[in-house]
C-alpha cells in the first residue's frame, strides 16, 4: 500500500525527470553503445564473432572510434531523454495520484500506474531508440563491411548523423517510420515499468524516513519569511565581523611572534598556544555578536512554532534586543553564553591557526626567495583547516546556540549550564 498525495505538481516532475535523465544518459551511453552492438552482432559461417565479451566490445570500440565514437548516438538521446523520462515519471505520478482511494493505492493499482507510465513513454522512446541504435550500430556495420571485404574493392559506408537517418525515415516510411518496432519497445518499458515503480515504492517504504533536512528548512524558510527573511539578524554580523576577525587574525600573528624561541622556531604546541590565545581575544566582540544573530534568526522558527499554538510572538531588532538585555542585566547581559563561545572559539583556533600554517609551509612559494605561499595554496589550506575546525567543534556550537537561544518556543525546554545542555 502506498499513501496518496495531498497534491499533485506535474512541473516539478517534468524537471526532476529530465535533469534525472541527462545524468543517467551521460553516465551509462558507453555501456548502453556496447550492448547494442553486442545484441547486433551476425555469428559468421565458421562460428566467428566480432565481438568475444563487454570488455572486448569495450577495447575494439575504443581503438578504432576513440573516445567520443563510445558516445554515438548520444546527441539524439540527450535531445530526447528529458521530455521521455519527464513523461514517464510525471504520468506514473499522475496515475498513482488518481488511482488512489482514500489516501492508499494497492499493489495491483501501482502495477497498472507503471505500466501506463510505461506505454504513455512510447511517444518518444520509440523514435529515440530507433535512431539511438542506427547510430550506435553503424561502427560496427562499418567494421564487418570492411572484415568481410578482405581487400576486395567495396563501396565505402558514408558516415550517418541522426539528420540524415530521420530524413531518410520520412522520405521511404512517412512519419509512421519513426515507430518501427513500437510492440516490441511497449513490450519492454510496460513491462519494465509495472515492476520498476511498485517495487521502488515498495522497498523505499522500508527505508528510514529523513527529518527536518537543510533543503526542507530552507524551503520553509523562505516560504514564510521571503528573500530578505534569509537574511535576518545579517545586520548584526556585518556590523562586528570585521573587528573580530581584526583581533582574531592581529591576536594570533602577535602570540606567534612573541612565543618563538631564541632561534626563531616555533613548536607545535606554541602554535597551538597562540591560536587558542587568538580565540580567547575574539570572544570579547564574539559573544554580544552571537548572541543578537541567534535571537534574529531564530524569531522566524519561535513565531512559526507559536502560532502552532494559537499565539503571537512580537517582531523584534537587534538594537531593541540589545537595549532590553542591557537594561535588564547591564553590559554583561550581552555576554550570556561567554563560556560556551569560548569553548567553541578558543577549540577552533588551537586546531585551525596551527593547521593551515602546517599546509601553508608545504606549498610553493609566490617566488624563488619569498616566504609567502601562492594564493592557491593558502585558500586550499584555509578551507582544509577550517573544514577540520569546525568539524571538531561542531558539538561546541550546538550547545552555545542552544544556551544562547533567548526566547522559546512553546514546550521547548532551557539549558542550566554546559554540562546540562551537552547532556
Amino acid at each position: 500500500m502506498a499513501e496518496k498525495q495531498a497534491t499533485f505538481s506535474i512541473i516539478p516532475k517534468i524537471i526532476n525527470g529530465g535533469i534525472a535523465g541527462l545524468i543517467g544518459v551521460t553516465c551509462v551511453f558507453p555501456i548502453d553503445l556496447v550492448k547494442t552492438r553486442l545484441q547486433n552482432q551476425q555469428i559468421g559461417p565458421q562460428g566467428e564473432k566480432m565481438y568475444a565479451n563487454i570488455l572486448d566490445a569495450f577495447q575494439k570500440t575504443f581503438r578504432t572510434e576513440g573516445f567520443f565514437g563510445m558516445y554515438r548516438g548520444a546527441g539524439v538521446n540527450l535531445l530526447l531523454i528529458t521530455p521521455e523520462k519527464a513523461i514517464k515519471l510525471a504520468a506514473n505520478d499522475f496515475f498513482r495520484y488518481y488511482l488512489s482511494t482514500e489516501g492508499i493505492l494497492p499493489v495491483y493499482k501501482q502495477v497498472i500506474a507503471g505500466g501506463l507510465a510505461g506505454l504513455c513513454q512510447l511517444i518518444i522512446t520509440t523514435p529515440m531508440e530507433l535512431l539511438k541504435i542506427q547510430m550506435q550500430d553503424a561502427g560496427r556495420v562499418k567494421a564487418a563491411t570492411e572484415i568481410q571485404s578482405k581487400g576486395q574493392k567495396i563501396n565505402i559506408i558514408e558516415k550517418p548523423t541522426a539528420t540524415k537517418l530521420a530524413l531518410n525515415i520520412i522520405k521511404t516510411d512517412g512519419f509512421f517510420g519513426f515507430y518501427k518496432g513500437t510492440g516490441a519497445t511497449a513490450l519492454r518499458d510496460v513491462s519494465f515499468s509495472m515492476v520498476y515503480f511498485p517495487l521502488f515504492f515498495a522497498l523505499n517504504e522500508l527505508g528510514p524516513k529523513r527529518v527536518d533536512s537543510k533543503v526542507d528548512a530552507f524551503k520553509k524558510t523562505y516560504r514564510a519569511e521571503g528573500f530578505l527573511g534569509m537574511y535576518r539578524g545579517s545586520a548584526v554580523n556585518i556590523l562586528l565581523i570585521t573587528p573580530e576577525k581584526a583581533i582574531k587574525l592581529a591576536a594570533n600573528d602577535f602570540f606567534r611572534y612573541n612565543l618563538q624561541t631564541k632561534d626563531k622556531t616555533l613548536p607545535m604546541f606554541r602554535q597551538m598556544l597562540a591560536g587558542g590565545s587568538a580565540g580567547l581575544c575574539q570572544i570579547v566582540i564574539t559573544t554580544p555578536m552571537e548572541l543578537l544573530k541567534i535571537q534574529m534568526q531564530d524569531a522566524g522558527r519561535v513565531a512559526a512554532q507559536a502560532l502552532l499554538v494559537g499565539k503571537t510572538v512580537q517582531k523584534t531588532s537587534a538594537t531593541e534586543l540589545a537595549i532590553g538585555l542591557f537594561k535588564k542585566h547591564g553590559i554583561l547581559g550581552l555576554y550570556k553564553g561567554t563560556g560556551a563561545t569560548m569553548l567553541r572559539d578558543v577549540s577552533f583556533s588551537v586546531i585551525y591557526f596551527p593547521l593551515f600554517a602546517t599546509l601553508n609551509d608545504l606549498g610553493p612559494r609566490r617566488s624563488k626567495d619569498s616566504n609567502e605561499a601562492v594564493f592557491w595554496c593558502s585558500f586550499l589550506s584555509g578551507c582544509v583547516a577550517g573544514s577540520f575546525a569546525a568539524l571538531a567543534v561542531n558539538p561546541f556550537d550546538v550547545v552555545k546556540t542552544r544556551l544562547q537561544a533567548l526566547t522559546k518556543a512553546e514546550g521547548e525546554r532551557s539549558y542550566t549550564g554546559i554540562g546540562n545542555a551537552f547532556v
